[in-house]
């Protein structure tokens, strides 16, 4: 069946900030054709920042550049860019895709600073090992999308591809680019007003970032130092604007290159800092502003960090050959990069299929609500029948659930009594552990007091205040009380040991000294 479907056509649709181009191509796999290119400029500030401020004027020049191209479908694939885009790289165990549809909505609530409920999903797995998927995740604020989407259809366009902008850059760059080697490459599309960077390896994406800096940021200095129009401006600095002196703008580029150097260098840092083990080892520059001269060589290099550089490429989206408005029949093989992954991302919000009307041919009526009739009693018996059976089934499970509710009854109670005397156990125990605990410590004290007993001493009276001891008790000599007081601090189990009180009795003889001695007990 599939050789007698007709193909689905369809054709890109890019809406820029300073343009709207259109292109429509032929052929499948890794080679293409040219079929029909248009672009058409857009007024100054009629999309500032990714915000479309003149709907109007953007379905104008949609429809114009649908015209000047001669292309009759309506459906398109479009894209986006800036801030309103997620993309993470993230990891999940190997599963089935029914499996990861359901984990990625909750891998996305970790990854994505939006409401879900706020945002189109998709994702594509990029790599695999025995035990592990790589995914691109990637999310769009729903409001960016249905923006784009109103404006497209308004100018009679049906958008059913929603790419992000350096994914399609990617995709090109993978159909025409060799290999690196190994080495991570940087694509970097200056357009008019955002700088989109997508670092690339093996045919995926590990990094990407867009900057709101591009074009417009030179034709604004050019305005500002001239004193011109913005739109003058804009033809001056690609060398077309008569009696604008070019040397009288290269301060002003010179300016915005540094600036442009200086966002291509944070970029860069932001990169190493995700990715310490990758290097980048080949930039691919791309937009309008990547072939417009800039002054001296060194002049344009200032923008790309010298130290970053191996090798840089320029291409054209469309190739050699291509004419704005014009039909042609360039060519686009691969020459490099088979079996790289492309990347098919579709943010795309999902639309209510239309309703498959049939026309029925006239008919009698008596035979059709017969024929209604019995095919109404059929399905009324069956449906009869159905619930029947499930409700004698039902009540046969519901039998089976109330005999193993009983048998879980009576093994509930079982266990509560088997908890009751645990219980009752430990209690029994943890108070035979708590009694011989206690009776260690006597036992202990008795021990150390008689080892730090010497000859010639012996004790009268020992007692407890406010938790100290007090030995009482009398010595031949000064000599035994003093090794009596250092065998307690000797000990390690006496504490503090002081001598409150020592007399000796010169009447008798012999002369005997009675002393009180204080200390605490450790163990």
């Amino acid at each position: 069946m599939g050789l007698f479907r007709k193909r689905r056509e369809s054709f890109g649709l890019d809406i820029g900030s300073s343009a709207v181009k259109v292109v429509q191509l032929d052929g499948a796999g890794r080679s293409f054709e040219l079929r029909a290119y248009a672009m058409v400029p857009l007024p100054h500030n009629a999309i500032a920042e990714g915000i479309i401020k003149d709907p109007p004027a953007v379905v104008a020049a949609i429809k114009e550049a649908v015209g000047k191209a001669g292309i009759k479908t309506k459906t398109a694939a479009i894209s986006v860019s800036g801030r309103e885009l997620i993309v993470k790289k993230v990891q999940l165990p190997r599963a089935t895709s029914r499996e990861i549809a359901d984990a990625i909505q909750l891998e996305a609530e970790h990854h994505i600073p939006f409401a879900i409920d706020e945002v189109f999903l998709d994702y594509q797995v990029v790599g695999e090992t025995s035990n592990s998927m790589d995914l691109i995740l990637v999310a769009v604020k729903k409001s960016k999308v249905t923006e784009y989407f109103a404006v497209a259809e308004e100018a009679g366009v049906s958008p059913v591809i929603v790419d992000l902008d350096g994914f399609a850059m990617e995709n090109q760059y993978e159909l025409n680019a060799a290999d690196t080697g190994g080495d991570a490459v940087a694509l970097i599309d200056i357009g008019a007003s955002v700088m989109k960077t997508n670092v690339i390896r093996g045919g995926a994406s590990i990094f990407a970032r867009d900057i709101p800096f591009g074009g417009h940021n030179y034709t604004q200095a050019i305005a500002q130092r001239l004193n011109i129009p913005f739109e003058k401006a804009e033809v001056a600095k690609v060398g077309r604007a008569a009696g604008v002196n070019w040397d009288d703008m290269v301060p002003a580029l010179e300016a915005v290159s540094r600036e442009l150097s200086l966002e291509v260098q944070r970029t860069f840092d932001y990169f190493a800092s995700t990715a310490e083990s990758e290097r980048i080892g080949k930039i691919v520059l791309s937009g309008r502003i990547s072939v417009v001269e800039l002054g001296h060589p060194r002049r344009a290099r200032a923008a790309v960090p010298e130290r970053q550089i191996r090798h840089r490429e320029g291409r054209r989206a469309l190739g050699r050959g291509a004419r704005p408005g014009g039909r042609g029949r360039p060519r686009h093989a691969a020459p490099g990069g088979q079996g790289r992954c492309m990347i098919r991302i579709n943010l795309a919000p999902v639309r209510e299929r239309k309703a498959f009307r049939i026309s029925l041919p006239s008919f009698n009526l008596g035979v059709l609500f017969a024929l209604l009739s019995v095919l109404s009693v059929i399905l009324i018996g069956g449906w009869w029948w159905t619930l029947a059976s499930e409700k004698d089934q039902l009540e046969r499970d519901i039998v089976v659930a109330e005999r193993q509710l009983e048998t879980l009854k009576a093994a509930i109670a079982e266990g509560n009594r088997y908890k009751a005397e645990r219980d009752d156990l430990e209690r029994r125990v943890n108070a035979i552990e708590e009694l011989t605990k206690n009776q260690t410590a006597p036992i202990y004290f008795l021990e150390a007091v008689a080892e730090a007993i010497p000859r010639d001493l012996w004790l009268t009276s020992t007692s407890e205040r406010d938790r100290q001891l007090h030995f009482n008790g009398t010595a031949f000599s000064s000599t035994a009380l003093a090794d009596f007081m250092a065998n307690l601090r000797a000990s390690g189990k006496f504490k503090d040991v002081d001598l409150v009180v020592a007399r000796q009795d010169i009447a008798k003889v012999p002369r005997l000294i009675t002393f009180e001695v204080v200390c605490r007990f450790e163990i």
